[in-house]
């Protein structure tokens, strides 16, 4: 391949992710009333963040918000809660305590969690195993460890945030 097509290639892939991530399904709370869901589903679109899986995310708002009439500041949210979410993943994954263990160790074990306002994880519930007991125990702990290390953003609002998340390891591969 040449450097051109390298570079068209890239371009191209490039365009369609920007695509898909345009498409994903966002809302902002406050939208439909009091008490609206946010829902971000970014395992249908494709998209992921570049720490680990894509997750799902549903906001419970208890409150309208007022940048809801406001386009730029929904865009605004949207971007924080983006960097927020990316943030916590990082940190989940950084308190992972195996590391390459000289043997072949692949797999991702999901978690249902809450995030309070203060960053704190609670209702953490493994909804998909890795198939591997030790993954998917060393990743409860990363996330016991990980829980309120990420400030959370004051334009998120005190909402619960609920997340599904998955911890990913891939060693020896």
């Amino acid at each position: 391949m040449t450097p051109g097509e390298r570079l068209a290639a890239g371009l191209a892939l490039s365009l369609a992710l920007h695509l898909l991530v345009l498409r994903a399904p966002w809302g902002v709370p406050g939208e439909a009333g009091e008490g609206a869901a946010m829902v971000v589903d970014l395992m249908q679109t494709g998209a992921g963040l570049s720490q680990a899986p894509p997750l799902t995310l549903e906001q419970e708002a208890a409150e309208p918000d007022p940048a809801a009439a406001d386009p730029a500041a929904a865009d605004r949210r949207r971007a924080v809660m983006a960097r927020y979410l990316e943030d916590v993943l990082r940190s989940v994954h950084a308190h992972r305590s195996i590391v390459d263990a000289g043997r072949r160790l692949v797999g991702n074990a999901a978690f249902a969690v809450t995030i309070d306002a203060g960053g704190r994880f609670s209702d953490v519930v493994l909804v998909r195993s890795s198939g591997e007991a030790d993954l998917d125990a060393d990743a409860a702990r990363a996330l016991v460890h990980a829980s309120g290390t990420v400030s959370r953003p004051a334009i998120l609002g005190r909402g619960p945030i609920r997340v599904t998340l998955a911890v990913k390891y891939q060693f020896g591969l």
